[in-house]
Formats: C-alpha cells, sequence, structure tokens
C-alpha cells in the first residue's frame, strides 16, 4: 500500500505565494554561494532572524526565533543546508579561517554537531516538516499545548485542592 505523504494542516500546504517562491530561490542560490559550515550556519541565523531590540526603560534585550524556518524557508532550502553542511564537514572545512582549514573530517564533523546553530537549523526543519505555525510566539505555543493537555486529562484549569 501507498503512504500518504500530504501536508499536515497549518503546515503552508496549497499554493505558495510567487514573492515567498522567489524569495526561497534567492536564499537556495545564496546558500550555494557558502564556502564553509560557519558561513553557511551563520546565513541560516541571520535568514531565520527577525531580531527585534527593545530598550523600554533601558532594558536591551534581544529576541529571535527560528521557529519552523521562520515562514522564510522551504523544504529546498533544508535540503540545501544539510547537503551543504554534509559536504563541508565531509571536506573538514568548518570554518574559511586558514588556521581550521586543515582539520580533518571527524574533527568538521564534531564541530558541526556541536554548534548550537547546526541544533537551531535541525529543530527549524523538524517543526516546518510537522507543521507548527511559525507565526505562534513561544509564550503562545505553550499556551496552547497545556491547554490541550488540560482538556486531554479532564482538568479545566481550576485548582484541586
Amino acid at each position: 500500500s501507498q503512504k500518504n505523504y500530504s501536508k499536515p494542516a497549518g503546515g503552508g500546504g496549497g499554493s505558495i505565494p510567487k514573492h515567498m517562491m522567489n524569495a526561497a530561490r534567492q536564499y537556495n542560490s545564496q546558500l550555494t554561494k557558502c564556502n564553509s559550515v560557519s558561513e553557511l550556519l551563520s546565513s541560516f541565523m541571520e535568514q531565520t532572524s527577525t531580531s527585534t531590540t527593545s530598550t523600554t526603560a533601558g532594558d536591551n534585550t534581544s529576541s529571535a526565533t527560528h521557529l519552523a524556518g521562520a515562514n522564510k524557508l522551504n523544504s529546498v532550502n533544508f535540503s540545501t543546508c544539510l547537503h551543504r553542511l554534509a559536504r563541508f564537514a565531509a571536506k573538514g572545512s568548518y570554518s574559511s579561517t586558514p588556521s581550521t582549514s586543515n582539520m580533518n573530517q571527524n574533527d568538521a564533523r564534531k564541530q558541526v554537531l556541536s554548534d548550537p546553530r547546526f541544533a537551531l537549523l535541525v529543530c527549524s526543519m523538524a517543526e516546518m516538516a510537522s507543521g507548527v505555525d511559525a507565526s505562534i510566539s513561544v509564550k503562545m505555543g505553550n499556551e496552547m499545548v497545556l491547554q490541550q493537555w488540560r482538556v486531554k486529562c479532564g482538568n479545566d484549569g481550576g485548582d484541586e485542592k
């Protein structure tokens, strides 16, 4: 029997706006021009960041989301990222600086796997694949999960004391 590989609800199925397709195409071209793991991961972070800095009451805080690729990456972009990372790691080119250009494959792989940006890339890819809505804030998402858990457990949120 054949498996049904339809897109999950809320995962952005259906027609994709032309401007988003063009942006994804342009980003894919940018990815193929990266010359090292570090450069590629920095590009991913830059592309998926929606950083805002708040200076209210002297509080300099920064927030960024890479949730599901921030609705800026598609499956081809994620595939290109992974393919390029594997290629760079196999060649031992983690960074474009001369001091690390002679590292062996195992060292490059270890650096890729231990890089927090790689973890964000993998998480973003999994979120996109599972249909996570990137427009939802983490706080709102946590509240939705908590509410669903309460309904499933038969608890309406009131205290049980």
